[in-house]
């Protein structure tokens, strides 16, 4: 659209007055920009996210309208689209700030920012606790136990799921699951369990045992007359 304006002089009671002056302005449509991450959803602008310490994100920002060629920075460093940053070293009292300013028109365009805050959750830490190291015959039970806190006595239940692997083979899952018992070893068999926490997801690092088979003592029997 047009502004026309006059320009007066005024000096005493005579005002004079300009020849009219008209200066066209062009009205840019301001794009609309979101954030999304592949798993924690889409429209994440604006928002506090729990998320795994030392989890890798998938950012994306979503832009639509203004005049395409669109330009982007994450936390003031020009980059793509697509942005993954990984959540380490505390952040700010464990939250994490990213921040997107995107321009239309290869950059000469109005900025529009967008920014998400992702809360970040300690990672599950878990042990095995078991009532034996080593059997003598194949027949004995092996009673195994996934410890998430220091002196194993509580079950956080309902808090997290857990997976049991035998010599890399899933023995177990489920929610609670944090127990097992084991049978039949012929061989020295490895034992692992992952932790999982339910309601963010964090993973744990696994927890290894080995548990071994002793040989049988060889004896002979002498005659002693």
């Amino acid at each position: 659209f047009s502004f026309v304006g006059l320009v007066t002089l005024q000096d005493g009671v005579t005002v004079c007055y300009s020849d009219p002056v008209s200066v066209d302005a062009t009205v840019r449509e301001i794009p609309f920009v979101s954030i999304s991450e592949d798993v924690k959803g889409s429209n994440l602008q604006s928002k506090t996210v729990l998320a795994c310490e030392g989890e890798t994100l998938n950012l994306s920002a979503v832009v639509t309208g203004g005049d395409g060629d669109y330009t982007y920075s994450w936390n003031g460093a020009a980059a793509n689209a697509d942005y993954k940053p990984t959540l380490s070293g505390g952040g700010n009292n464990g939250i994490y700030t990213y921040d997107l300013v995107v321009r239309d028109g290869g950059g000469i365009g109005c900025p529009v920012t967008a920014s998400v805050n992702f809360k970040a959750q300690p990672t599950p830490v878990v042990s095995i606790s078991t009532d034996k190291d080593a059997v003598c015959n194949e027949s004995e039970a092996v009673n195994l136990k996934a410890c998430t806190n220091a002196d194993c006595t509580v079950d956080e239940e309902g808090k997290y799921s857990y997976i049991w692997l035998v010599n890399n083979q899933v023995h177990s899952s489920g929610v609670d699951v944090n127990s097992m018992v084991l049978r039949n070893v012929n061989d020295p068999t490895n034992v692992s369990v992952t932790v999982k926490d339910i309601a963010v997801g964090c993973l744990s690092i696994p927890a290894t045992f080995t548990i071994d088979k002793l040989a049988a003592p060889e004896f002979t029997i002498y005659d002693a007359a």
